[in-house]
């Protein structure tokens, strides 16, 4: 018979509440002064309300202040990864591009170059045949002597 442990599974809060505590704990303040852009009416080096410590709800941004702040990151890294995506897609895509226009390009080429060797033998064989027409002809024809016709009268 199995017996389920409820206790020994952590629920999901509690989880991440471990990793926050951990989180911060690990990152100095300064570090994380650092990362974080300075927020409006600061210079970048002093620490920023949350850093410092201070409890004076005054110092604290408000939630639109954070949803922008959170909202600016989240576009700058949106767009770092979007721009490495679109990198790395289109090094595959121009590089199987470049691959393939290669390739036809030596195809036509190659074609092309067939042909024009074709059309020279064609015409070489053609030049050929008339020369040997001509000469078999004029072997027929015996030896031309111009004297042989005023010879007859």
């Amino acid at each position: 018979m199995a017996t389920s442990r409820r206790t020994t599974v952590p629920v999901l809060t509690e989880v991440l509440a471990v990793q926050a505590t951990e989180v911060t704990a690990a990152v100095p303040q300064r570090a994380e002064a650092a990362l974080a852009p300075p927020w409006p009416g600061e210079s970048r080096g002093e620490a920023s309300p949350a850093v410092q410590g201070t409890s004076d709800a005054a110092d604290l941004p408000s939630e639109t202040q954070l949803a922008a702040r959170v909202l600016e990151d989240l576009h700058r890294q949106v767009d770092l990864m979007i721009e490495h995506q679109l990198q790395q897609t289109l090094e595959g895509v121009l590089h199987r591009l470049t691959h393939d226009f290669a390739a036809q390009a030596r195809d036509a080429v190659h074609e092309a170059l067939h042909d024009v060797v074709q059309r020279a033998v064609r015409q070489e064989l053609e030049r050929t045949r008339v020369l040997l027409v001509e000469e078999s002809q004029a072997a027929l024809k015996g030896p031309d002597l111009p004297n042989a016709s005023s010879s007859e009268r």
